[in-house]
């Protein structure tokens, strides 16, 4: 492609595969899945679709991508095919590349499809790791608490976006603590700043780090800040409730370069002019905004899944739309043409996490606040009193339809014959409810 030369260049490229796939060669028919999640398979099962022996082909989105070939295997299927759709991020969403952000005909997305937010890591290595003995900024007060900051510094192939954007922002953030030093700075907790190897295979990297040091790790880590990719728009921030109201206050500190208002201020304009009724109301009336929850899929998940570590997640973007995640096109030139063109959400990230490090290391008193922590468990507790509810009525409505012959007055016949059957009603102990919803971040 003459108007981006990195893309073209194949002597430093991965080829197309999918991380820890198993291995083998198979032969069978082919059975479109949608998206591979066990909704899904619910839907086909209704038609009297089996996968059994066959081979499925899923399209990328709506789930964890490694939950496709697993859930593929649970039905019988002997192998996993994945693509990327146009109507998700291809020319469905506008012009693609080059002359637009959106995925060309010859994008394909690398990624992992091992089960990570069940184990990740090194398989070989279960709960043991092995790394050189890390540098540390020792902290003057308190030298036993430290402050961790990491972001991934691997690619999938040229990895402008995913990780540099992010890796970028750190490395400015490391330099600017460095003039502090020369200045005669001296940060009261210790400071740890991380480039983690490894992260999109497995988080190979970060797990390695924290098993290697567990018990240490476990006495000492204060806080986690993790990033990840980076772009322009609104400001992000999930983790640990208990931080919640402090990271309010970090982004009430810095200014968004677009709106010429705080980052938090851009970010309650976003939720009143796009949330929900209650979300509206929520964001005129409460003090902070709310973070997040966290799942899996990127750094944060070793120190807040295996050691317990309070932990943030942060960025910016939501203003540009793409289609080169995990692409041979994901370089340079597409991040300089179609997302953070000039670098200004990079300056704001380093500006946001720099701050919290900042904040983190020299307080007097770790800024916890577990009655955040506390009302939003509360929250949890009734999101799922209330999905039961639903769950339970939806039961009990598709089975009282069945009886009343609902179905069979109103099938198709020229079409394949939908065979519901009842479902049981969940209860509360009871594994009949939805899967749980994976949250992950793009990694």
């Amino acid at each position: 492609m003459l108007v981006d030369p990195t893309s073209g260049q194949k002597t430093e490229q991965l080829p197309t595969y999918n991380a820890y796939s198993r291995d083998g060669d198979v032969t069978a028919p082919l059975v479109y899945v949608n998206y591979g999640r066990p909704v899904d398979y619910e839907h086909l099962d209704r038609l009297g679709v089996s996968v059994k022996g066959a081979i499925v082909i899923a399209r990328y989105g709506a789930s964890w991508r490694g939950i496709k070939p697993k859930v593929a295997a649970e039905h019988g299927a002997i192998g996993c095919l994945i693509y990327s759709d146009p109507r998700d991020d291809g020319y469905f969403g506008g012009e693609v590349f080059p002359e637009g952000p959106m995925r060309s005909r010859d994008g394909v997305q690398r990624g992992s499809v091992m089960d990570m937010p069940v184990y990740p890591g090194d398989p070989l290595t279960p709960g043991v790791g092995a790394t050189p003995e890390a540098k540390r900024l020792a902290g003057s007060v308190y030298p036993d608490e430290w402050i961790i900051r990491g972001n991934h510094h691997d690619a999938w192939v040229n990895g402008a976006g995913d990780p540099v954007s992010g890796i970028s922002a750190e490395l400015e953030e490391a330099r600017a603590l460095g003039e502090l030093l020369k200045q005669g700075w001296k940060p009261k907790r210790t400071i740890i700043y991380a480039a983690w190897d490894g992260e999109e295979p497995a988080l190979l990297g970060s797990t390695e780090w924290v098993e290697t040091p567990a018990a240490e790790l476990e006495a000492h880590a204060a806080v986690y800040i993790n990033t990840d990719s980076n772009g322009r728009g609104y400001f992000s921030a999930e983790g640990s409730h208990t931080l919640e109201p402090f990271i309010n206050s970090v982004a009430r500190a810095v200014e968004d370069p677009e709106a010429k208002v705080s980052a938090w201020k851009r970010l309650q304009a976003t939720t009143i002019a796009t949330g929900t009724p209650e979300e509206r109301s929520e964001a005129r009336a409460r003090d902070d905004l709310r973070i997040g929850a966290l799942g899996s899929g990127s750094d944060f998940t070793p120190f807040l899944q295996h050691s317990g570590v309070p932990t943030l997640n942060l960025g910016y973007g939501g203003e540009d739309d793409n289609g080169i995640y995990h692409s041979i096109y994901d370089d340079f030139y597409h991040y300089t043409h179609f997302e953070d063109t000039d670098f200004a959400y990079g300056r704001l990230a380093a500006q946001t996490v720099g701050t919290a490090v900042i904040r983190l290391a020299d307080a007097d008193v770790l800024p916890f606040d577990f009655t955040r922590l506390a009302e939003t468990v509360k929250r949890y507790v009734d999101d799922v009193q209330t999905l039961l509810k639903r769950r339970q009525d939806e039961v009990r409505e598709r089975n009282r339809q069945i009886e009343d012959g609902v179905f069979a007055a109103t099938r198709d016949p020229r079409r394949r014959t939908d065979t519901r059957k009842p479902w049981p009603a969940p209860r509360r102990n009871s594994p009949a409810t939805p899967p749980p919803f994976v949250r992950s971040t793009r990694g």
